[in-house]
């Protein structure tokens, strides 16, 4: 009946709306754990050989990039 499916759409849109909830949740602890380890390597200096060649890259990439603006 259109009652029954009334109820388990509510039901359904409730779960849903929980579960995007924790996936938000889930996303940000992520993001900042994500955060906390890149600080740790930063102050340790514990990068990889690749890493710290990409941080290289990276930073020779904004000074020329600054270098253009001028």
């Amino acid at each position: 009946s259109d009652d029954e499916v009334a109820t388990e759409l509510a039901a359904a849109e409730e779960r849903f709306a929980k579960a995007s909830a924790e996936f938000e949740a889930a996303t940000a602890h992520r993001d900042a754990m994500r955060a906390v380890m890149e600080q740790r390597k930063r102050l340790s200096g514990n990068y990889t050989p690749e890493e710290q060649a990409a941080s290289v890259q990276r930073l020779y990439d904004r000074l020329n990039e600054g270098r253009r603006r001028r």
